[in-house]
């Protein structure tokens, strides 16, 4: 896990050949997958996506956040867009209500996730501090 916190690529590459499952998860529910994108670990993301044919993107943690989540309120816009091409939901919905786009952490998060879901809808309060109820 602290490799792919980390992001040491070469160790990742190693412990996958020895049969590294990054899906184990830790006491909060969350795998490597999601420690690498709440890290803005690009190079980690796209490694795991490609060697782990078993990876669910759009597995939650205990508090029902899943990777794009976490890479959406950390603002990593490189990996958001990487996990909607891997086909992550971006209307999951975590146990408190909130979405990738209502934890979207710039507008041009927001904009990439809308991009991806056309029926969704963005308010300026997102960007105020407020909250959005996208439900979907």
């Amino acid at each position: 896990m602290l490799a792919c916190r980390e992001g040491h690529t070469q160790i990742v590459k190693l412990l996958l050949k020895e049969n590294f499952d990054p899906n184990v998860k830790e006491e909060n529910g969350q795998n490597a997958f999601m420690l690498a994108c709440k890290n803005g670990q690009i190079q980690i993301v796209e490694l795991l996506l490609e060697e782990q044919v078993h990876l669910d993107p759009n597995v939650q943690d205990k508090e029902g956040y899943t990777a794009l989540m976490i890479a959406s309120a950390n603002g990593h816009k490189k990996i958001v867009k990487l996990l909607l091409d891997w086909l992550a939901d971006p209307e999951i919905q975590a146990n408190d209500g909130s979405t990738a786009l209502t934890l979207a952490k710039t507008r041009d998060i927001a904009d990439i996730l809308n991009s991806s879901n056309n029926h969704a809808c963005i308010s300026d309060s997102l960007f105020s501090g407020g909250r959005s109820s996208h439900g979907g």
